[in-house]
């Protein structure tokens, strides 16, 4: 069966749309949050209503944060 996907106009331009591999959808009825944790390299957030605090930490500090391997 070939399915079809509507995408958002930015991600329709270029080569972006012929690099997509994996389409991971998160949806939310809002109040919600989420532990620390490491998103792949190549995600890309898409928030549609309402905001999002994020805390970024930068990848030389990896280790100190997921000590023992555990996220």
């Amino acid at each position: 069966m070939l399915l079809f996907y509507l995408v958002i106009p930015p991600l329709t331009c270029g080569t972006w749309k012929d690099r997509f591999v994996e389409v991971d959808l998160w949806m939310s009825g809002g109040n919600t949050e989420s532990i620390l944790h490491k998103d792949a390299y190549n995600a890309i957030n898409c928030l549609i209503n309402g905001t999002k605090k994020w805390k970024m930490i930068e990848y030389k500090y990896e280790e100190k944060i997921y000590k023992g391997g555990i996220y």
